[in-house]
């Protein structure tokens, strides 16, 4: 599938497209596609802030140096597992994770606790498994669309949280790991 929006194309399977048969070009395989991919495809522009749907100077510069910084990291390091750096956001522009995470103060002062901020988010934005839960996402929306679109992926629902938490005045930070099936899923 693909998703077409103004200044980019997702494509879920690059390494498909080559493949021919005798007959000509094989019919593209039924892919359901994943609900984040379709509340993006929603999206506009004129709802958000231009800082979402571009870069400035300063951030492409930024972007400059992880690139550096991860090329150097995968040289040093190339038994590691990639790292979630700079995924594109819900327009399609590719964002420093960092700068994904904005402390956000809400003016319910009942989120301003830990445990009420946790479960406000568990509760209010509706868990969906990653796509891949082999590889990081390619995308990780901003928590206002995910706090708007009411759903997310464990990253999605992390960032959010680490975005209310810094917003008044928790040190909080999003760390990625692994974990089986039964307890990704809550089973």
């Amino acid at each position: 599938f693909q998703l077409v929006k103004p200044g980019f194309e997702l494509t879920m399977d690059d390494d498909d497209q080559d493949d021919q048969s005798p007959q000509g070009p094989a019919a593209p395989p039924e892919v359901e596609e994943p609900p984040k991919i379709l509340r993006m495809q929603s999206v506009s522009a004129s709802d958000y802030p231009p800082s979402y749907s571009s870069n400035t100077p300063e951030e492409q510069l930024v972007l400059e140096y992880v690139e550096n910084f991860r090329r150097q990291f995968v040289q040093l390091y190339p038994e590691r597992k990639e790292l979630l750096l700079c995924p594109r956001n819900e327009f399609g522009v590719e964002k420093f994770i960092c700068t994904t995470i904005r402390p956000t103060q809400l003016e319910y002062t009942d989120l301003y606790d830990l445990a009420t901020c946790a479960a406000f988010v568990a509760e209010h934005v509706q868990y969906e498994p990653l796509h891949d839960p082999a590889h990081l996402p390619r995308y990780v929306p901003s928590p206002t669309s995910v706090l708007a679109w009411q759903a997310g992926d464990s990253i999605d629902m992390s960032v959010l949280l680490a975005t209310l938490l810094l917003g008044v005045g928790y040190d909080a930070h999003v760390l990625l790991g692994t974990a089986d099936r039964r307890t990704c899923l809550a089973d």
